[in-house]
């Protein structure tokens, strides 16, 4: 009883065991990858990015040597289109009011003068009244002086009340002269002369531009209520804007007041432009200094917002310069990864990368500089950042259940 009681222990044991050891292969077969690429275990640690080593020898992904060059021949810098300070403009309204409507958009073309939009103002009404009672008061008090002249020669008056009279006129008048330019700067006319009957008096205000230029900003809705603090657009005069390039701290780049470079905007012709000056310090944000350069006549391209390079020529350094050459790497292996510009550089172990964010400076034709992150004979990848980004991302996130 005791031998049979043994034996049928040990073959469970062992059915145990082989259910196991299958249950087990059968959910390592369920968890394997079913796409080429497989992102490391997630970890604390998500910047290394292991994929199956097949897409190196596929052309999925490639890479490239980082090297050294001399800092010499047309250097690309980036750049912001800026409103030149003499060409930005704004225009609002002197008196409180709603906008009845608008007669610009943004982007329109418009002349000095021309009427941006309308204003339902209560006050604008009271201002043409104003105009109108000191013009009354004036033609009335005109007329008592006529009239005391007169009386004085007869000596039916006074010289003091004529002069009294007198007084009064050149204060009405200045009082008239007040209330039409009040109305001449709110851009209203002055009302015609009118006999016994009440006159409809205006209540709608122009806000006109101050500039010939294109609207670039509208900051106000239809039916708004605004103030004399508010401004309901901007403005920049056509030509008139500045191309503010940025060098990187420690560069070998000169950029003399009066000299010219290319700008060559995102869209559009490229222009040339002449060198204003470099501000004398550096952005700490962005370690770099600003050149302010301003485009020639005719470049159309070029507008307040937008982005562009500015293309300079760098000599080469002497034999003798001492100038040391920059660390490069291709433009096309730096990636922007949450407002970090990253690279992926091959790891020892087949099949992994590395992120790095790194300090981009120069850009050299295809390559652009680089100062921290990476070192000479490194391998960066060139082709196929975009996977690796995806990857990373997925990791970062805890991957995919």
């Amino acid at each position: 009883m005791t031998t049979r009681t043994s034996a049928a222990i040990a073959l469970g044991a062992a059915l145990l065991a082989i259910g196991c050891k299958e249950q087990s292969a059968t959910g390592e077969s369920r968890k394997a990858p079913d796409a080429a690429v497989a992102s490391a275990p997630h970890t604390a640690d998500v910047r290394t990015v292991r994929v199956a080593p097949g897409l190196l020898d596929s052309g999925r992904i490639r890479t490239a040597r980082v090297g050294r060059r001399d800092a010499a021949g047309a250097v690309r810098l980036n750049a912001d289109v800026i409103a030149s300070p003499e060409g930005a403009a704004e225009a609002g309204t002197l008196l409180a009011g709603r906008i009845a409507r608008f007669e610009a958009r943004e982007g329109d073309r418009v002349k000095r003068g021309q009427v941006l939009a309308w204003l339902d103002s209560p006050e604008a009404a009271r201002s043409v009244a104003d105009l109108i009672r000191a013009r009354t008061r004036t033609e009335t008090q005109a007329r008592k002086v006529t009239r005391l002249e007169g009386l004085v020669a007869s000596e039916a008056a006074t010289q003091i009340a004529l002069d009294e009279a007198r007084l009064d006129l050149d204060l009405a008048r200045a009082d008239l002269a007040a209330a039409r330019t009040l109305v001449g700067s709110l851009g209203l006319g002055e009302p015609p002369p009118t006999g016994t009957g009440a006159t409809m008096l205006t209540t709608q205000l122009p806000i006109r531009s101050p500039v010939d230029g294109v609207v670039v900003e509208r900051t106000a809705p239809l039916g708004a209520h605004v103030s004399p603090e508010t401004h309901l657009f901007r403005l920049v005069s056509e030509g008139r804007v500045l191309v503010e390039a940025r060098i990187p701290d420690g560069a070998n780049v000169v950029l003399a007041p009066a000299s010219t470079a290319r700008v060559q905007p995102r869209s559009g012709a490229a222009c040339t432009a002449r060198v204003l000056g470099v501000l004398p310090q550096v952005d700490a944000p962005t370690r770099s200094r600003r050149a302010r350069l301003a485009p020639e006549p005719g470049c159309t391209s070029l507008v307040p917002g937008a982005q562009a390079e500015v293309e300079v020529e760098v000599p080469a350094p002497s034999v003798d310069g001492g100038v040391d050459q920059l660390l490069t790497v291709p433009t096309v292996a730096i990636v922007e990864l949450k407002t970090a510009m990253i690279l992926f550089v091959r790891g020892n172990e087949p099949g992994t990368f590395e992120m790095r964010p790194v300090e981009a400076g120069l850009r050299l034709g295809d390559q652009i500089a680089v100062h921290a992150g990476v070192a000479e004979g490194e391998e960066v990848v060139v082709e196929g950042t975009v996977l690796l980004k995806g990857e990373l991302m997925r990791a970062e996130l805890g991957g995919e259940d």
